[in-house]
């Protein structure tokens, strides 16, 4: 009652404590358990070098994989290797990720947060991200609102105001700003106006991620966690080709596409 009638209506992120996430917070801790579920089946792993994944240029190269290896890799035989998961739909180029459906088994000891009904009644699209330790997602922000559910390790979280837009050095959806702990203010002068918070997601944290808010997060350990995106908006107005989240409501592509012809006449 108090997500619904003060946190969500604020449109400002926070960290929620004290929520049942389902007996997967226990039960994913044990490797065994979770090499036995999901056993050989095929993961896409991101694999990279530096601390930081850079979608825009892509720093990173995709291997397909056991999931029971990569789980192994990154709770019992740590390598050099930086790896990053990220769940995609059965059809990853016509279909959201939806983990209640590829992972059936492994996804009933998850439960939704029922202080979050949107997260059910509205849903998009479900994620489930498994990570090594130290990856840094890089700045990045998304159309819809979304819950992010700790269940293994802890995550520091940074999170931006839609009003620092000018100030990130924007390109798409990301910002080109890597290192937000040792900025080049030579390069990006404007980053030293923004205004960071900060927190940090421990097993059975959930952290309420509004639309349009920029975010960054940081493994202290090795990490599992369940995205939920819901569509906080009507349908027409979200791009229907659209599988991540990621890209402009369809008012502003248009508003966008009108004041570029209006500069090139």
């Amino acid at each position: 009652e108090q997500f619904m009638g003060d946190i969500y209506p604020s449109r400002k992120p926070a960290i929620l404590r004290g929520m049942n996430i389902g007996a997967c917070v226990e039960k994913w801790r044990d490797i065994e358990y979770l090499k036995g579920v999901c056993g050989d089946d095929l993961v896409s792993v991101r694999y990279f070098e530096d601390q930081c994944m850079n979608f825009i240029k892509k720093n990173y190269d995709f291997e397909t994989i056991p999931f029971n290896d990569f789980v192994s890799e990154i709770f019992e035989n740590p390598t050099h290797r930086r790896c990053y998961f990220r769940s995609i739909g059965d059809n990853p180029r016509k279909e959201v990720s939806n983990i209640f459906n590829s992972y059936p088994t492994l996804l009933s000891d998850f439960q939704v947060p029922e202080q979050v009904p949107l997260a059910t009644e509205r849903s998009f699209s479900s994620c489930l991200r498994i990570s090594a330790r130290d990856i840094r997602v890089w700045t990045h922000y998304d159309i819809m609102d979304n819950i992010l559910c700790q269940v293994v390790g802890d995550k520091e979280v940074f999170l931006w105001p839609p009003s620092d837009i000018d100030c990130l050095y924007v390109d798409g959806s990301s910002s080109r700003v890597l290192d937000i702990d040792n900025p080049d203010f030579a390069q990006f002068p404007k980053f030293q106006y923004t205004h960071k918070y900060k927190g940090i997601l421990s097993p059975g944290d959930v952290l309420f991620i509004p639309s349009l808010w920029f975010h960054n997060t940081l493994t202290k350990n090795a990490s599992i966690s369940v995205n939920l995106f819901w569509k906080h908006l009507s349908d027409d107005a979200y791009e229907k080709k659209d599988l991540y989240g990621n890209k402009d409501l369809v008012d502003a592509q248009s508003a966008l596409d009108l004041t570029k012809e209006s500069v090139n006449l």
